[in-house]
C-alpha cells in the first residue's frame, strides 16, 4: 500500500485511504503532512480492528470503480495472522467489485509450520468464496518451451530439456534454480547470439537455495519422522514400507502410519502401491516426490548410519523376496556394496550380471561384471575370489562377444583370464566354456592351429562325460574347424553321432540350441541339414 501511494498515480491512492481508510492513512508513513495526520490521529484513537478491516475493504472496493484491480500476495505461507484475517474478510464480502486478489502459498510450508493458512483456505473453499489451482509439475515439453523462451535460437535446447526434467521431476522452482545454477557457473554461456552448452548437466549439483529449502522442511518435522525420511532415502526413490521398518526398528503399522501421514499431507513421499513379498509380507509402497527430496536428504546421512542402513535394508528385502531374490539383485547388490557386506554383494553382481546377459542387456551384463572383478579384492576367502571371478569373466566375455565382436582382443584377454584361473585351482566345471570361447576367438581369428589344440581339449572332456550336452558343442568346435579349414567331407559322419546322441537323451532337448550351433555353415555342409532334419522332422529343421 505504501508502494503504491509512492508511485505517480499514488495521490489517488492517498486520497482515497485519508477519505475512506484514515486509520490505515495515519499508519502509513508518506501519505499525510505531519498537521494532517496529527489531526486525524486524535480522530482514530481507540480504533477496533473491525474497523480497520471495514475501512480497507470499503477503500479497496471503491477504488475498483474507477479501474480492475488485482491483489498478489505472495507466499502466503510467511504471511501474520493480520494479513490473513483481511485476505478472508475480503473474499467473503457480498458487495461486487472489480477485484480480484491472488495468493500462492507453497502446500508443504503450511502442513510443516501448521499455518493459519490451512483453516483459512478451508473456510473459504466451504463457503465458495475461493478457488485453488494447483501449480502441476512440468511436463518435458513444458521444460523444453522454457527452455526455449530463456535460450532463444540455441541448438542444446531438446537435451537440456530432457536432463533438467530428470533432474527436477518437473518442479518449477527446482527447475528455475537449476537453470540459474547452469548459467551462473558458465555451464551455459552467451554465445553471440545464441548460447552455447559448454559441460555435462551432472556437473552442476543441487542449488543451495534448493538445498536450504529441503533442509528446512525436513528439520521442521519431529525426529522420528526426520529418522524415518532419512532411511527411506537409503532405500531408493521408491520403497517398500516393510523395509522402512526394518531400517528404523520400528513396528510395521508405526510406519506405515507414518508414511501414510506425510502422503495426506503432500510432505516428500507419496504412496504409489502395495508390495506383496515370498514370504508373505504385504506393506505399501512410497516413493519420493522429486528425486532431489531423496538427493538432499541422502546427504543428511552420516557414512556410518550409511553403511548400517543399507546392509539392515538388504537384509530385510532378501529375507522377504527368498528365492526370488534374483528378480531384484541388481538393487540388493547396490545394498550390499554400501553395507559392506562384500560375500552378499557380490553374489548378487554375479546374478545381476548372468540376468542381464539372459535378456540380452549386454552392456548391462558387462557393468555388473567389471563392478564384481573390482570388489574382488574386498573378499577374504581366497578361493571364492577365484571362483566369483570366473564367473564374472564368462559374463563379461560372452557379452563382449556380442558388443564388441568374437574376434576383439579384448575377448581373447578375458577368457585366457579364466583359462588360468581355472587351471590354477583345478576347476573343471567352468572349464569347457571357458574353452569353447576361446576357440571362436581363434577360429575368427584365423588361427586354426591353436583352435585346432583347443578342439582337442574340448574332445577330452567331453569324452569323459557321458551326457550329450558336452559332446555336441565339442563335435560342433571340431566340424567348424574342419569346414573352415577346406575339409568340410570330415564333418557329416561325425555329425551323426549328435543326432545319436539327442535321441538316447531321456529328458527333453532344446532343440533351437542345437540347430543355432550349426546354423553359421549348415546351408552348405549337406550333412548337418540332415542331422536337423532328424531331430523332429521337417518342421523343426525349417524353424
Amino acid at each position: 500500500m505504501s508502494r503504491l501511494c509512492r508511485q505517480a498515480s499514488g495521490k489517488y491512492m492517498a486520497s482515497l485511504l485519508r477519505q475512506y481508510a484514515p486509520t490505515w492513512a495515519v499508519s502509513i508513513p508518506g501519505v499525510l503532512e505531519k498537521a494532517e495526520r496529527d489531526t486525524l490521529l486524535t480522530q482514530v484513537q481507540g480504533t477496533t480492528r473491525e474497523r480497520m478491516l471495514r475501512e480497507l475493504a470499503d477503500m479497496i472496493e471503491i477504488s475498483c470503480t474507477q479501474q480492475p484491480l488485482v491483489l498478489v500476495l505472495e507466499d502466503l505461507h510467511w504471511s501474520d495472522y493480520s494479513t490473513l484475517e483481511l485476505l478472508s474478510y475480503l473474499a467473503q464480502r457480498r458487495e461486487r467489485a472489480r477485484l480480484m486478489i491472488l495468493g500462492t502459498y507453497r502446500p508443504e510450508e503450511v502442513q510443516l509450520r501448521e499455518h493459519r493458512l490451512q483453516g483459512v483456505r478451508q473456510e473459504l473453499q466451504a463457503r465458495q468464496c475461493c478457488q485453488e489451482l494447483a501449480v502441476e509439475l512440468f511436463t518435458r515439453e513444458q521444460v523444453k518451451a522454457y527452455l526455449s523462451e530463456r535460450f532463444a535460437k540455441s541448438p542444446f535446447v531438446s537435451d537440456l530439456a530432457v536432463a533438467v526434467h530428470e533432474r527436477t521431476g518437473g518442479n518449477a522452482l527446482f527447475m528455475v534454480d537449476l537453470v540459474d545454477a547452469l548459467v551462473n557457473r558458465q555451464v551455459v554461456r552467451p554465445h553471440g547470439e545464441q548460447w552455447r552448452l559448454t559441460a555435462d548437466v551432472a556437473q552442476v549439483g543441487i542449488p543451495e537455495r534448493v538445498q536450504q529449502l529441503i533442509h528446512r522442511q525436513v528439520e521442521r518435522l519431529p525426529d522420528a519422522e526426520q529418522r524415518l525420511l532419512e532411511a527411506a532415502s537409503v532405500a531408493g526413490t521408491e520403497f517398500e514400507v516393510a523395509v522402512l521398518a526394518a531400517a528404523v526398528q520400528r513396528e510395521l503399522d508405526s510406519v506405515e502410519e507414518a508414511c501414510e501421514q506425510l502422503a495426506w499431507q503432500g510432505l516428500f513421499l507419496e504412496e504409489s502401491g502395495v508390495a506383496e513379498w515370498t514370504d508373505g509380507t504385504v506393506s505399501g509402497q512410497y516413493r519420493f516426490r522429486h528425486v532431489i527430496y531423496r538427493q538432499v536428504i541422502y546427504e543428511r546421512v552420516s557414512a556410518a548410519r550409511q553403511v548400517r542402513l543399507h546392509r539392515l535394508i538388504g537384509q530385510r528385502q532378501e529375507q522377504g523376496y527368498g528365492e526370488r531374490s534374483d528378480e531384484i539383485a541388481a538393487e540388493l547388490a547396490v545394498h550390499f556394496e554400501h553395507g559392506r557386506d562384500y560375500a552378499r554383494a557380490l553374489r548378487f553382481l554375479g546374478q545381476a550380471s548372468e540376468l542381464a546377459w539372459q535378456r540380452n542387456a549386454f552392456f548391462e551384463a558387462i557393468a555388473y561384471a567389471e563392478r564384481g572383478l573390482a570388489s574382488l579384492d574386498r573378499l577374504p576367502d581366497a578361493g571364492a575370489r577365484v571362483s566369483y571371478e570366473i564367473g564374472f569373466l564368462m559374463t563379461l566375455g560372452l557379452s563382449l562377444g556380442q558388443t564388441q565382436g568374437l574376434a576383439h582382443p579384448e575377448v581373447e584377454r578375458v577368457y585366457a583370464r579364466a583359462l588360468a584361473l581355472c587351471q590354477q585351482a583345478g576347476e573343471t566345471t567352468q572349464l569347457f566354456p571357458v574353452l569353447v570361447g576361446l576357440f571362436h576367438f581363434y577360429v575368427l581369428r584365423a588361427d586354426f592351429s591353436t583352435a585346432k589344440g583347443l578342439v582337442e581339449q574340448l574332445t577330452r572332456i567331453a569324452d569323459q562325460k557321458p551326457e550329450a550336452d558336452s559332446h555336441m558343442p565339442a563335435l560342433y568346435c571340431a566340424g567348424m574347424c574342419e569346414f573352415f579349414c577346406g575339409d568340410s567331407q570330415t564333418c557329416p559322419p561325425g555329425l551323426g553321432t549328435v543326432r545319436g546322441a539327442v535321441r538316447s537323451r531321456t529328458t527333453p532337448f532344446p532343440y533351437s540350441s542345437v540347430y543355432a550351433r550349426f546354423r553359421h555353415f549348415g546351408a552348405i555342409v549337406p550333412g548337418v541339414g540332415r542331422v536337423v532334419f532328424g531331430l523332429s522332422g521337417p518342421s523343426i529343421a525349417h524353424q
